[in-house]
């Protein structure tokens, strides 16, 4: 896994009563840049593929602490098994698990589980 995808920070509005859920993006698939139009379009198939499938969603924004680059995505109440799946149907490269105050980074074959230094706190208040 790219090592930047390691200081990752977050701009989301916690949930009431979800403390575990797992952050997939649609944009720029298998790490090429794309035009914000087809990122868009991804986006947009993806909310609507939660929706149909009746999961509990939210926006979540990645990005580098420098602010320089941030994508997307959506914070999803589901398992493991439907989180990968959608990593490997928007062909990303990784996800990220947010359980309690802990964030890990799980690369699309599930294999290598990387824990984020720092807490979810410190991990979103470079947007805040």
């Amino acid at each position: 896994m790219k090592e930047e995808f390691q200081q990752t920070v977050f701009d989301f509005t916690p949930q009431p009563g979800i403390q575990d859920f797992w952050v997939v993006t649609a944009w720029n698939p298998d790490s090429q840049i794309h035009t914000e139009s087809f990122n868009k379009t991804a986006d947009e198939k993806l909310e609507q593929l939660l929706k149909n499938e009746g999961l509990i969603h939210f926006r979540v924004t990645g990005g580098s602490p420098d602010g320089l680059h941030a994508e997307p995505g959506w914070g999803i109440s589901c398992n493991e098994q439907t989180a990968m799946r959608l990593c490997v149907e928007f062909h990303q490269d990784a996800v990220f698990h947010f359980s309690g105050d802990h964030i890990t980074l799980v690369s699309r074959d599930g294999q290598s589980r990387i824990q984020l230094e720092g807490t979810v706190r410190m991990r979103t208040s470079a947007f805040h």
